[in-house]
């Protein structure tokens, strides 16, 4: 409901179910389009016993979300072991007419990365152990520390000493294009590279200062004020940094610099391919 009147704060939606007093003139507003907008639509269904938690569970695009993301992260994995470019794969996929364009990369949010949980734990109560929701979780999961693990590897073969290593981090954001930082799996990411006393500049043009620093204990950076990285991580793909130039990646590093020692991690697999590798980069993408 928030998502159609595009509110970024779901308090007044909330508001409105509890029956709570609304204090401000554009909250009243808020409210009277939520009344009007369930009273009209006609797919609300009323009980007393679904809980929404449980109804995400089903709905076919969570399902196929969770699915499909575990399976494509799956793969992603067992490719990486392989030695195959998951990107060759899965463009090879998408030349079929009925191709859905999956793609690996960090899945999170309150629906797919959350809700399972609540299921999982009151099925466990009750003596039942879950076996597909709870493995796809753990797959997805670990896909932070995954990638972590991989920018560490680099910057290893790079020669670079891991605890001195300028990591910058583009986006932070659970996904492209908004600003809710809640159960981002790039926080995972961040984790992990504190683990190795690195500490990444990240940059969101999204992302609220104070959500970083509240979710995560992180303060943003700006873009422009980027500069001498031994290491760029394209996390998530706002238009913003789709629309970012091979030679605008190329000056966020230190110029001091060889090509094969400037560690290039792409996780939507948005950059350049060919140009960054065909100059040397140690590039790397899920």
């Amino acid at each position: 409901m928030c998502d159609v009147l595009n509110i970024q704060k779901s308090t007044y939606y909330y508001a409105y179910l509890s029956g709570k007093d609304v204090k401000k003139a554009e909250d009243i507003e808020i409210s009277k389009e939520i009344t009007r907008i369930l009273k009209e639509s006609r797919h609300n269904y009323a009980t007393r016993k679904i809980k929404k938690e449980l109804e995400k569970l089903l709905e076919p695009k969570h399902v196929s979300r969770r699915r499909i993301g575990r399976l494509m992260n799956e793969l992603a994995l067992v490719f990486d072991r392989m030695g195959i470019d998951s990107k060759d794969v899965t463009d090879a996929m998408n030349t079929k007419w009925n191709a859905l364009g999956f793609t690996p990369g960090l899945v999170g949010g309150h629906c797919i990365g959350v809700d399972p949980y609540y299921f999982v734990y009151e099925a466990e109560n009750l003596g039942y152990h879950s076996q597909i929701i709870k493995s796809g979780r753990e797959i997805n999961d670990g896909m932070g520390e995954f990638i972590a693990d991989k920018i560490i590897k680099g910057l290893i073969k790079t020669g670079k000493k891991v605890i001195e290593a300028k990591v910058v981090v583009l986006g932070l954001t659970f996904k492209e294009n908004t600003p809710d930082t809640r159960n981002s799996k790039v926080g995972d990411i961040l984790k992990r590279l504190t683990e190795y006393d690195i500490k990444p500049e990240i940059v969101d043009p999204w992302a609220s200062e104070r959500d970083a620093l509240k979710e995560y204990g992180v303060t943003l950076s700006k873009y422009e004020e980027i500069q001498d990285a031994d290491c760029v991580v394209l996390a998530v793909g706002h238009e913003a940094f789709k629309a970012l130039t091979n030679e605008d990646i190329e000056a966020l590093y230190n110029p001091k610099l060889t090509n094969e020692e400037r560690v290039l991690v792409d996780i939507k697999s948005i950059l350049d391919h060919e140009h960054f590798t065909s100059k040397g980069y140690a590039y790397w993408r899920l």
